[in-house]
């Protein structure tokens, strides 16, 4: 059974998500548009990387380099462990809550 995070720790950890990005990584394959183009008849040009947030209700896409792809993976995983992290620590703090309470 995993040990239970103290408050502090459960900071700490929170703290290293500091680089963290929402959002997931989206894969489409991409045409150009150009008449006669091989694209045309399902011969994609490759496959484009995007950012995919909501703003606003609204789903908004960035542009992804290849050579950014890895990076912004680690950043949309960091955001993951920070929203874990964070419900670890909303728990800890209602757990004391109720303690207090009690006394």
């Amino acid at each position: 059974m995993p040990k239970k995070l103290g408050k502090h720790e459960l900071l700490e950890r929170i703290l290293s998500c500091s680089d963290m990005l929402q959002g997931s990584i989206v894969r489409i394959n991409s045409r150009c548009g150009k008449k006669g183009c091989r694209c045309q008849q399902g011969e994609f040009h490759g496959v484009s990387h995007y950012l995919s947030y909501k703003e606003k209700g609204r789903t908004q896409m960035v542009y992804i380099p290849k050579s950014l792809v890895l990076e912004v993976q680690n950043q949309v995983d960091s955001f993951k462990r920070y929203w874990e992290l964070g419900v670890k620590l909303a728990q800890v703090n209602l757990s004391q809550f109720k303690d207090r309470k009690k006394r």
